[in-house]
């Protein structure tokens, strides 16, 4: 029996303008491509409300718009050398409401078993979020499937596809952390990248103001003026967590960052300085469960170097 195609779905809108992340997001599909033999499948949601059509007239409609997707979606695809496509996926969806065309992708994924979905992200904020509304933040609340995030402060790399790449793995060291970890450790072996755990010690008193979780809720930290036992055992937690990657052949290093900053913006900037090709995130996290994407995870999908790569405690599966 043949074993079924592993796959990435692609969320594409082939009636998208503004196409200035394209690029990042067209490097990002040959790689995982080529190191992960994955294939990929370009996937847009239609929507076409009925209001008070008649049916027979809605099916024309709906004829004409799936051809004229398709055909929007192979001119988008045809110039993308190094990347296995599948044939393209138009899916119809009655309801135009952000949260529907969510559940009718993330239900076809889930389905489908995809690996994961792939989409770029404008990073709209104020006015123009507001008016549009964000499909990838729906996505992210939503999916069960890991959710890759390319946005327009995305940098290319030469030869992407040959050089060692670098994960930093985002963790507040909880359970819901933990149980991603495997996962970023094998994501890390097959592609043959290097792990840096990145987390940041909470002040004292800002968990209990904080609301939501302590990764995806509020914002600021504050510095203690000395190392605490506290401190010291989250560096000994660390060091495990290192050794569990070191075990498998994998080089994963940890930090422990101590500034009085936004968080968000500390794990911006350790990306950066190491010049990591992707940053991990977990969905949810600690004791509160975020029922709404948090300021952090935000504002680091909006303005991250490097693919985001998020991910569900739940769902993780391989």
């Amino acid at each position: 029996m043949d074993l079924p195609q592993r796959k990435l779905i692609w969320a594409i809108d082939p009636f998208e303008e503004d196409v200035t992340f394209r690029v990042r997001l067209t490097q990002t599909l040959k790689t995982l491509s080529k190191r992960l033999s994955l294939s990929v499948e370009p996937t847009y949601v239609l929507n076409l409300a009925k209001e008070n059509e008649l049916e027979a007239t809605h099916i024309a409609h709906s004829k004409h718009y799936q051809q004229a997707a398709m055909k929007a979606i192979k001119k988008n695809i045809e110039p993308i050398q190094g990347v296995r496509f599948l044939n393209p996926k138009v899916l119809f969806q009655p309801d135009s409401s952000f949260s529907m065309l969510v559940r009718k992708l993330t239900e076809y994924a889930n389905h489908s078993g995809a690996e994961a979905i792939i989409v770029g992200t404008h990073a709209r904020t104020g006015l123009p979020r507001l008016l549009l509304g964000s499909f990838t933040e729906s996505l992210l609340l939503h999916s069960q499937t890991p959710v890759i995030t390319i946005g327009p402060q995305c940098q290319t790399h030469p030869d992407e596809s040959q050089r060692e790449m670098k994960i930093v793995f985002s963790t507040d060291l909880t359970q819901d952390s933990e149980r991603i970890y495997p996962g970023v450790l094998n994501f890390a072996e097959k592609i043959g990248a290097k792990v840096t755990l990145f987390h940041v010690a909470p002040h004292r008193v800002v968990p209990v103001l904080q609301s939501g979780s302590y990764l995806l809720g509020g914002g600021w930290v504050g510095a203690p003026e000395t190392i605490t036992s506290e401190d010291t055992a989250t560096q000994e937690l660390l060091r495990q967590w290192a050794t569990r990657g070191t075990e498998r052949g994998i080089q994963v290093d940890y930090e422990l960052e101590f500034k009085r900053a936004n968080i968000g913006e500390l794990i911006l900037q350790k990306a950066s300085a190491v010049q990591s090709d992707w940053i991990a995130m977990a969905a949810e996290s600690g004791p509160v469960k975020a029922w709404a994407i948090g300021s952090i995870t935000r504002h680091v999908v909006r303005n991250a170097p490097c693919p985001v790569w998020i991910l569900r405690p739940s769902a993780i599966s391989h």
